[in-house]
């Protein structure tokens, strides 16, 4: 391969160490993978550990396509970001990356076409008017099966989660950037200072596959644990303290999208992810296709003080979302492709109810104003016309006192096997009150 072939593609930068004698072997497998990608023009290794002996461990690292560049103490972002300055700003403009990843050690692209759609999309995006960064959320591993596994509390996407950023321009102020790949919180960190630094950063990791090559997925256990360890708590509030407060006042996360509809047009907003704004969910499935009927719901919301989330139980259903997002001006709706089955959506509801302390579960159609929403912390209006079950024991019910007894009304039927959720419409409240214990009630419609 040829200097200048090479030096078309992308540039690859990443950070490890040896411990204990040794390379963890998913870091290796990584590795070797993403050196056996033609698209991929260098690999650039900043690592603590003496030259000697990264090599003495993983002798395989002797390629022509890899740079090791040794640093005095754990990498920082920054130690990464000079990289990636450096290699942008050769002499020979032929010798120059079309992009740079910047990533965890252990993740890798699966496939040269998930290079090229980087590379094409990110030509694109160089005509915005703010320099774009995307940050990609990985897809695990499960039994030959890779997906974007990741979930918060409520069991939507983890939008928080990034293992992969790509650069096409130098980064400035590298310095502040002083945390390090796999700290704790480090992708929330990062979101925020680029956001703060005037970047448009973008998550297209719906058809940008990055693999985790680390087969044995941490549990929520581990990451509640490690979230409350002292020097992990100590980080954050420094970062906070440092960087945020005189900020963008929050933590923000970066919605998952395709790189399809990016270059179609779509430009999704950062979530705030801030406990104190309200939430609305609309949860749109296939039985329910008309988008307009969205925009009536959003009419006298104050898009200011409410993070809205439009879930999907299809991938055909969320592009089918974005493109109306496009053709109607609505980037700053937040398109979330959460559900595949029943199963996920059970799991969602369990989620938003373990969550949320005052919840409003409503069906379509219903007419949602901001009073409606300042009266509680998070609504999800229901567009779905088959039913779920879902676990009596992690159910609780919530109600609306204030509503004449003719209003709309969102029950639940005690089965054997569960809670059955179904919509009654114009049902006498108190007869039903009388009859379940578990009743949602909602706003007239």
């Amino acid at each position: 391969m040829t200097s200048d072939k090479r030096n078309a593609g992308l540039a690859w930068v990443t950070s490890f160490a040896v411990r204990d004698g040794q390379v963890g072997p998913h870091i290796e497998q990584a590795i070797k993978a993403t050196a056996r990608l033609e698209s991929i023009s260098c690999i650039v290794v900043v690592t603590e550990t003496p030259l000697e002996q990264v090599v003495a461990c993983f002798p395989e690292i002797s390629h022509d396509k890899i740079e090791i560049v040794q640093v005095k103490a754990r990498p920082s972002f920054g130690d990464l970001f000079a990289q990636v300055n450096r290699l942008l700003r050769r002499r020979k403009v032929s010798q120059r990356p079309r992009a740079i990843a910047v990533a965890n050690a252990d993740i890798a692209f699966e496939s040269d076409d998930d290079v090229r759609r980087i590379l094409t999309g990110m030509q694109q995006l160089a005509t915005e008017p703010d320099p774009c960064v995307l940050s990609l959320t990985r897809h695990d591993q499960h039994s030959g099966r890779r997906d974007v596994s990741l979930r918060n509390a409520v069991g939507l996407p983890n939008v928080m989660s990034a293992d992969v950023w790509v650069f096409d321009r130098a980064i400035r102020q590298v310095e502040s950037y002083d945390y390090c790949p796999g700290q704790m919180f480090c992708d929330q960190y990062l979101s925020h200072d680029l956001l703060c630094a005037g970047y448009a950063v973008f998550n297209p990791c719906l058809d940008c596959v990055a693999v985790h090559w680390e087969t044995e997925t941490k549990s929520q256990e581990y990451y509640r644990a490690a979230s409350q360890n002292k020097d992990n708590r100590e980080a954050v509030l420094k970062h906070w303290r440092e960087k945020v407060a005189p900020g963008l006042g929050q933590y923000c996360g970066i919605v998952h999208t395709s790189m399809a509809a990016l270059t179609s047009g779509y430009r999704p907003q950062p979530i705030k992810m801030s406990e104190r704004r309200k939430k609305l969910y609309l949860f749109v499935s296939n039985y329910h296709r008309d988008h307009s009927r969205v925009q009536e719901i959003l009419r006298g919301l104050e898009a200011d003080s409410v993070d809205v989330y439009v879930v999907f139980d299809s991938a055909e259903e969320a592009s089918s979302w974005e493109r109306f997002v496009v053709e109607q001006g609505l980037g700053w709706l937040y398109c979330l492709l959460a559900f595949s089955n029943a199963q996920v959506v059970k799991q969602f509801l369990a989620g938003l109810d373990k969550h949320h302390t005052n919840l409003l579960l409503t069906p379509y159609p219903v007419g949602v104003q901001q009073q409606l929403m300042d009266a509680y912390d998070a609504i999800l209006i229901w567009f779905q016309s088959v039913e779920y079950r879902v676990d009596e024991s992690r159910l609780k019910t919530y109600f609306v006192h204030d509503l004449p007894e003719s209003s709309s009304t969102l029950f639940v039927d005690a089965l054997s096997d569960g809670f059955q959720i179904g919509v009654s419409w114009g049902t006498d409240f108190k007869s039903l009150k009388q009859k379940h214990n578990v009743l949602m009630e909602v706003a007239p419609s």
